[in-house]
C-alpha cells in the first residue's frame, strides 16, 4: 500500500507541472505538448516525519498516462485506472472521476485544474521542467527531478491487457 500512495504522489508531482500555468513559461510548455505524448524521467524525495524517496517513468498524453516506478506500474485510460504490483502480484482496478478533488486517486484531475490549491515551484531548464517542489493537501512536501524528455507522436496503449498477466495475479476490481 506504501508503493501504491508513493506512486500516485509521484503521478501527482507530473501532473503538477502541467497544472502550474500561472506562467508564460509553463504555459508556452503545455501548449507545446498539447495533442503530442511525452515522456519522461523522474526522481523524487519527500520531506515528512517518514520520507520517502523513489524514482521511475511516466509517459503521458492528455488524461491518459503509464508510470513505471518503485515496482509498480500504473495504466490509465483517462476512465479506468490499472495499478500493477509485479512483486506482489496484485492489480487494483478503479474508476477515474474527473470531477474530484481528491488528487491521491485522481491525479489526472490535476492536469486540467489552473493551479487551485496545486502550490507547486518549477525550475526550468532550457525548454523543460528539470525540478518541481510540491506541497501536497496533507502539508507533505516534495521535490522532484526530471530529465529525459522526449516528445513523441504516438502514444502506446494506455490500458492494461489483464489477460496477459499470470493467473496467479490477484485482481482486485473496484469500478
Amino acid at each position: 500500500m506504501k508503493r501504491i500512495v508513493c506512486t500516485i504522489s509521484v503521478l501527482l508531482c507530473l501532473a503538477a507541472f502541467f497544472a502550474a500555468g500561472q506562467d508564460v513559461r509553463t504555459r508556452a510548455f503545455w501548449d507545446k505538448l498539447a495533442g503530442n505524448c511525452v515522456s519522461l524521467s523522474y526522481s523524487f524525495q519527500t520531506r515528512a516525519a517518514v520520507p520517502v524517496s523513489g524514482e521511475g517513468t511516466a509517459v503521458i498524453r492528455g488524461d491518459c498516462y503509464y508510470v513505471n516506478g518503485n515496482g509498480m506500474e500504473i495504466w490509465c485510460d483517462g476512465q479506468t485506472r490499472w495499478i500493477v504490483d509485479r512483486a506482489a502480484g496484485e492489480v487494483v482496478i478503479e474508476a477515474v472521476d474527473a470531477s474530484s478533488s481528491d488528487w491521491l486517486t485522481n491525479p489526472v484531475a490535476w492536469l486540467k485544474q489552473s493551479g487551485e490549491g496545486a502550490p507547486v515551484r518549477l525550475q526550468f531548464r532550457g525548454d523543460y521542467p528539470c525540478s518541481a517542489m510540491l506541497s501536497l493537501p496533507d502539508g507533505t512536501k516534495a521535490d522532484f527531478s526530471f530529465s529525459d524528455w522526449k516528445i513523441n507522436q504516438t502514444a502506446p496503449s494506455f490500458v492494461l491487457e489483464l489477460q496477459a498477466l499470470p493467473t496467479s495475479y490477484i485482481v482486485t476490481d473496484l469500478r
